[in-house]
């Protein structure tokens, strides 16, 4: 009995100095396992779909795409995710389609994750809809003025985060990347920052993603990309975006990264410039 009693009364006196140290009650309840972790904070993630003739926006693209970001933001409670239509200028790239994912009311993991999957489902196939009443097929693809629209959007949740899905092929008055002269990366960069598209600090502190960056013959064979002119254009949107103020540039060849179910381990196929 005086064990017991000395081990409650060495506890206790361990508890007090905690709180006498500047420790809240909320931290010592976590430590006995009497709170739940907090959840974590809540982001801002915009899906640009780049659907112009030869591009990469597909319905599998856009359903994989929406999938995993739907699925991060389902993990973040109160996270917003906006699907936005590439127009053939900005007055015509707007919002389609958005959701928010709720917060977690659902008691244990097992029923937590049925109710996240019943939402991600739901506003997968939203997101879907929206986009196939928009689609339509057009040669000019003003990526950066889309990117620029986005930027203009308050990130109305914490942290932003752009997902591009595109050829990176830009079609406009800033650049013909299809078949054209590819301008040098700085001075791409420096026109859109003089014609106010794309800033210094527009994208301050957003991740900004490229994927599905399949690059190939163009419309059937109109003209060839070779390995040397599609290492160009990624190095032209690493100059313009990160000189715009994204902490991080991804520009992957494929998909999203994506969980080995077998092992575990994530898959990466992507090119990665990190922005200090």
């Amino acid at each position: 009995m005086r064990s017991i009693l000395a081990v409650l009364l060495v506890v206790g006196a361990a508890t007090i100095a905690v709180v006498k140290c500047g420790k809240s009650a909320a931290t010592i309840a976590a430590w006995f396992g009497a709170a739940d972790k907090p959840q974590p904070a809540a982001v801002t993630i915009d899906i640009l779909c780049d659907a112009s003739s030869g591009s990469t926006c597909n319905d599998e693209a856009l359903r994989e795409v929406s999938e995993a970001k739907l699925r991060a933001a389902a993990a973040r409670p109160g996270s917003l995710v906006r699907l936005w239509m590439q127009g053939l200028s900005i007055e015509t790239t707007r919002i389609v389609a958005s959701a928010t994912s709720p917060q977690h009311r659902a008691t244990g993991r097992h029923a937590r994750v049925g109710t996240e999957s019943q939402w991600i489902a739901k506003q997968c196939a939203a997101f879907q809809a929206a986009a196939g009443a928009m689609r339509k097929r057009v040669r000019r693809s003003p990526i950066a003025e889309s990117i620029g629209v986005i930027a203009l959007a308050p990130a109305a949740r914490g942290k932003r985060e752009i997902v591009v899905i595109t050829d990176a092929l830009e079609t406009s008055a800033f650049g013909q990347f299809e078949c054209g002269r590819l301008p040098k990366p700085e001075r791409f960069a420096r026109t859109l920052a003089a014609r106010h598209v794309l800033p210094p600090g527009s994208l301050k502190g957003a991740d900004v993603t490229f994927c599905h960056v399949d690059l190939g013959a163009i419309d059937g064979g109109r003209c060839e990309v070779s390995l040397g002119r599609a290492a160009e254009v990624r190095a032209i949107w690493r100059a313009a975006l990160t000189q715009a103020g994204a902490s991080n540039v991804e520009i992957r060849r494929g998909g999203l990264e994506t969980t080995n179910a077998t092992t575990g381990k994530e898959s990466s196929n992507a090119q990665t410039i990190q922005s200090k």
